[in-house]
């Protein structure tokens, strides 16, 4: 069964080697018509041809353009969006809801104790454990948020289109599929969550960011394995 990444590869390919054909063919028939020509089957044999071969190099190119991106916009670890594409979609969402006056929320999560795994079980499994959970965000999350590793053991969730108590209701999911999940050597782990919703009129991105941060510090110093609404 092809991936989703295949299938999109596959649609690409299949989009341009078409596009191509018909240009390609739609010239020759240009070409026919200028020259006085009578129309064969034989004259779109090295036209289709070539098409092909234009329409596969297109394609081609198209995709390492696209992986380039995703290269440059994700965390070679965990798969997660990085730091820096976090950073320019929460500007693109602060200005759309400022523009259309909708709301977005933040969810800062920080694994409890996790230097006690690097600590006990080696950096090896502390990259799985990692992985692993940043496997579990992605699965839960919509399409339309963004989730990226923020350093470290610590990642954030840029929750569009949503209040702080619906996060809480996102956060609570992703506890429950945490708690349930049995890592590899490990077995169990647990984390702590700062959340806080956009203010339109008072709010830059410095703000939330640290409003969110705040929030974490609270849950984290109130027990840990739990969240903190700000």
């Amino acid at each position: 069964m092809l991936s989703s990444k295949d299938k999109q590869h596959l649609n690409l390919f299949t989009r341009y080697i078409l596009a191509s054909i018909i240009v390609f063919s739609f010239l020759t028939l240009i070409h026919l018509w200028i020259t006085d020509n009578p129309i064969r089957p034989v004259h779109f044999l090295i036209p289709v041809f070539v098409s092909i071969v234009v329409g596969f190099t297109f394609a081609s190119n198209k995709i390492l353009q696209l992986e380039l991106i995703q290269l440059a916009n994700t965390d070679k670890l965990t798969g997660a969006a990085n730091r820096l594409y976090f950073d320019k979609r929460l500007n693109q969402e602060i200005d759309r809801a400022k523009r259309y006056k909708h709301l977005f929320s933040i969810i800062y999560l920080d694994l409890d104790h996790f230097k006690q795994v690097n600590d006990q079980y080696g950096h090896i499994t502390g990259d799985e454990v990692l992985k692993g959970f940043s496997d579990i965000v992605n699965k839960i999350n919509r399409e339309s948020d963004v989730f990226a590793r923020f350093g470290g053991e610590e990642f954030i969730i840029l929750a569009h289109m949503t209040n702080k108590n619906a996060a809480y209701t996102l956060y609570s999911r992703i506890k429950k599929a945490i708690d349930e999940h049995e890592f590899k050597r490990v077995k169990t782990i647990s984390f702590s969550a700062g959340i806080t919703e956009f203010d339109i009129e008072n709010d830059s991105i410095d703000s939330i960011l640290e409003r969110a941060d705040k929030a974490l510090y609270n849950a984290k110093n109130n027990g840990r394995s739990q969240a903190v609404i700000a």
